[in-house]
């Protein structure tokens, strides 16, 4: 039998252990690296909003994972959300479903807390599929020259910052949270790592009164001592102008560098790059230039439908009026296997008593994770076969619903 507790800090070690051996590239390998790792863990214990977790047969540790409380931001509104890191289990324990029950406790725990929504990274994508968690925003990788980005920023306006500037960073980083679909907002921990780390650079762009955006770069050695890339790791700007200055500082750097490498959810990226080109040189017939390489990231999953239309009772569906049954099937979890009427009121949603709805779709409960929060609308799903509809004469009106304006965006990493 399973027993999910919050770890002692007395089993800190045990669980840097176990990390070490599931995750080789997180590169604990001497005796420094994991001491230095255990004392980071040791300070969740004094945080409210993170707690290690850690599962136990016959009071042996098996696996331990990382609970996160967020706060997300739902287009206009405000969403309570769980998150899961860090999830390893024992060497010797693979393959007797320990990540399953690990899982399944992390799910319970914010089902028990009224929370509708989780979010993870996954180690393997298929494997949390088939526990009902759907794909959120593909991440694009590029690799571009220096001199190719557009020109015409301040840079007069960009400075290096320090540790003192961390509370401008955040104030920073949450305003833009705020306004961004998909955004999970900051309590400050999560920037003492990269201002502690040497290879790590804040660069900001300072408005009149504040910082209105900032990159956090890592440089990383070229082919040669005198050549260095540079990686972009997270770029914030409120505006226009703050966008174009920090780009103007990194164009700036093309005499020691020579290839700058970001990670963006900006499907739009190329048109800023005078040679959107990467450096692998690849052709993709016809006579397609390769810009940049893709990936899926972030998962998500409702675990409360009703709970979550009680949370979105503010947020505006579009603006139709219509009855819609909607029945989403979960396996994994069959309190959240069900049929329920909704009444949209000018966009607005609220459950109802079933009687004569307009109009029944259908899906599973990973499509429907990925449609509610926006990573892919119900008209694709219809047509790739993962959704129904009784009445195709609504097909536009229920994609409508369920549309929104911007994919949802995450740049925290837990």
């Amino acid at each position: 039998m399973s027993i999910v507790k919050p770890l002692p800090e007395s089993d800190i070690e045990k669980y840097v252990t176990i990390t070490a051996n599931a995750y080789p590239g997180f590169h604990l390998d001497s005796d420094e690296d994991r001491n230095r790792d255990a004392k980071r863990l040791k300070t969740t214990y004094a945080e409210s909003w993170r707690t290690i977790y850690g599962l136990y047969r016959r009071e042996q540790l098996l696996g331990g994972m990382i609970y996160l409380d967020f706060d997300m931001t739902f287009e206009s509104t405000r969403l309570p959300a769980g998150g899961v890191g860090r999830v390893a289990v024992d060497l010797a324990h693979k393959k007797e479903k320990v990540a399953r029950d690990m899982m399944s406790a992390f799910i319970e725990h914010y089902r028990e807390r009224e929370v509708p929504l989780l979010l993870l990274y996954p180690f393997r994508p298929d494997f949390y599929h088939r526990m009902g968690f759907g794909y959120g925003t593909k991440m694009s990788h590029y690799r571009f020259r220096p001199d190719s980005l557009v020109t015409g920023g301040e840079k007069a306006k960009v400075r290096i910052l320090e540790p003192s500037d961390k509370t401008e960073v955040l104030s920073c980083y949450n305003r833009f949270a705020e306004r961004t679909h998909g955004m999970i907002l900051r309590n400050g921990p999560e920037l003492n790592y990269h201002f502690e780390q040497p290879t790590s650079l804040f660069v900001g762009y300072s408005g009149d009164d504040n910082l209105l955006g900032y990159m956090l770069l890592k440089f990383e050695l070229g082919e040669t001592f005198l050549e260095n890339d540079l990686q972009i790791i997270e770029a914030i700007a409120e505006n226009r102008q703050a966008l174009l200055g920090l780009l103007a500082f990194i164009r700036s750097q093309l005499d020691q560098v020579a290839w700058i490498s970001y990670a963006t959810h900006d499907e739009s990226f190329q048109f800023l790059l005078s040679d959107p080109r990467n450096d692998s040189g690849r052709i993709i017939p016809p006579v397609y230039h390769e810009s940049n390489s893709q990936g899926v990231g972030l998962m998500y999953r409702v675990i409360d439908i009703p709970g979550l239309f009680s949370c979105l009772a503010n947020h505006r569906f579009g603006n139709h009026d219509l009855r819609l049954r909607l029945s989403v099937s979960d396996s994994f979890l069959p309190e959240n296997d069900m049929a329920i009427s909704l009444s949209f009121d000018a966009g607005r949603a609220r459950i109802v008593d079933p009687r004569a709805d307009d109009v029944e779709i259908s899906m599973a409960i990973p499509e429907f994770s990925s449609m509610i929060v926006g990573a892919v609308r119900f008209s694709e799903l219809f047509n790739y076969g993962l959704a129904d509809i009784s009445d195709e004469n609504c097909l536009e009106m229920v994609d409508s619903l369920f549309k929104h304006e911007n994919k949802p965006i995450c740049l925290s990493r837990f």
